[in-house]
């Protein structure tokens, strides 16, 4: 870490740093907490008094002068596998297919293998042609889409021996 002239900071510097991250940090967790609270607070509120919007069927509304407090609640629907490849082959069965598709749509998911990379290197005869190899190595490169995650930061204060004043 260096400042605008390209010098590296000093010890002090790197306290200073530290020091006002951890208070920020402190800050934010108590606000954090505040937050949570408030909206528990209007969260309650709004499931006791408050009226639903004008199509809006899963949200309920308080209205002050100056604001007003809405509580949406959200769904998802999530499929369970088996269950679908079992309607799935009883309609297929019972030449219900038209039905099917028109309850679902089948995709296919690939999910990456652990070891898959160590796989990929070994897992060709020995005769295989040295193209096809390539060619199945680059696609198999094209099918993972790799995501950076954001850097993460921790700070904590330096440990020191009894007795060792800073």
């Amino acid at each position: 870490m260096t400042d605008a002239r390209g010098t590296a900071p000093t010890a002090a510097q790197i306290d200073t740093l530290g020091r006002e991250y951890l208070e920020l940090e402190l800050a934010s967790k108590a606000a954090d907490e505040n937050l949570a609270k408030k909206r528990a607070a209007i969260i309650a509120a709004a499931c006791t008094w408050g009226a639903m919007p004008p199509r809006a069927e899963k949200s309920l509304r308080l209205e002050g002068n100056i604001y007003q407090l809405t509580v949406s609640q959200s769904d998802s629907t999530s499929i369970n596998q088996a269950p679908a490849a079992a309607l799935d082959e009883a309609c297929r069965v019972s030449r219900l297919r038209p039905l099917f598709r028109r309850l679902f749509r089948v995709e296919t998911k690939y999910v990456l293998q652990a070891g898959a990379q160590q796989a990929l290197a070994e897992g060709f005869p020995t005769r295989f042609p040295s193209p096809k190899r390539q060619r199945i190595r680059n696609l198999f490169a094209r099918a993972l889409r790799l995501k950076k995650g954001s850097p993460h930061v921790k700070v904590e204060p330096i440990e020191k021996p009894a007795g060792d004043a800073a």
